[in-house]
């Protein structure tokens, strides 16, 4: 019964957020990949700057 009502409980949270916030749900995990992607590339954007 908890997980049933854990499971709701972020299912209202998300559907809550896209209908005040007018936008489409984003994957938080996604969001996430990507942010560690860009992190990536500026990292090596200064190592390279380092090296060179």
């Amino acid at each position: 019964m908890k997980i049933q009502v854990a499971i709701a409980r972020k299912l209202l949270v998300a559907v809550w957020h896209m209908l005040t916030k007018d936008e489409d749900f984003i994957d938080v995990y996604l969001k996430r990949l990507e942010k560690q992607a860009e992190w990536q590339n500026d990292i090596q954007a200064l190592e390279s700057l380092l090296v060179g």
